[in-house]
């Protein structure tokens, strides 16, 4: 599974974009706008890739008291499902200036064969929209042997990569319907499941599994690099030194 990402500022662009990700974020009837965004080559926010730098994994005592007050409701749920949260992170390199806090969790099912993660976000919306908006998103994975990951999702703000998985939407639903469609899609599996034997190999795996996706949307130009020197701008804008 390949992902290897120059470390740096990317800059999404919509000319990057698949038609089936510009019909489904305009939901069908702002696709000629959407489409048009994409002809254009419009730019979107900044972004710091490779994500393991910009969302490392951290101690539980790093997530502030708003964000833990939102995931521990979803981990005392999956405790209930048989999975242990494995690891915690939070986003250390946001380029975004509306991102007020983030956390987030990775847990682990006892069978070894389906995690869910869960994350937290707080941000601040121009007008006309609430000044405050707070979600929790959930998503399920799978992993068959040597095929692609089933995720399972409750939106439709995710990216196409059929070569790395196969995206399951469910919107709307919470983390207790993405569990009991995981567990679906391991009872009708045509291929063994991947089991993993420890926590430190399901953390890895999805960090290579997010590296190698974010390889595919930078060589498809979804996401472009920043030149040096507005790199360095915009990271001190940030508050950020480079690595």
């Amino acid at each position: 599974m390949e992902g290897t990402i120059e470390p740096g500022v990317y800059q999404m662009s919509w000319r990057g974009l698949r038609l089936s990700e510009c019909w489904r974020f305009s939901k069908g009837w702002i696709l000629p706008i959407a489409l048009l965004m994409k002809l254009s080559g419009k730019r979107g926010n900044h972004v710091w890739l490779p994500a393991s730098q910009s969302e490392p994994p951290c101690p539980r005592d790093d997530l502030s008291a708003e964000a833990l007050a939102h995931l521990d409701p979803e981990i005392e749920k999956l405790a209930g499902l048989g999975y242990s949260v494995i690891s915690y992170k939070k986003v250390v390199r946001s380029l975004d200036p509306h991102v007020r806090d983030t956390g987030g969790f990775m847990a682990l099912h006892h069978d070894g064969q389906r995690t869910l993660h869960v994350l937290y976000l707080h941000r601040a919306q121009e007008p006309p929209l609430p000044p405050e908006l707070r979600t929790v998103n959930p998503f399920g994975v799978i992993v068959p042997e040597g095929g692609v990951a089933v995720v399972v999702v409750n939106h439709n703000n995710y990216f196409d990569e059929p070569a790395l998985s196969r995206t399951i939407q469910l919107p709307g639903v919470g983390i207790e319907e993405i569990a009991a469609r995981l567990e679906r899609e391991l009872g009708r599996a045509r291929k063994p499941i991947r089991v993993f034997v420890s926590p430190e190999e399901a953390i890895r795996f999805a960090d290579v599994r997010g590296s190698a996706a974010h390889a595919r949307q930078i060589g498809r130009g979804l996401y472009v690099k920043v030149p040096p020197e507005e790199a360095r701008r915009i990271l001190y804008d940030a508050g950020l030194n480079p690595l």
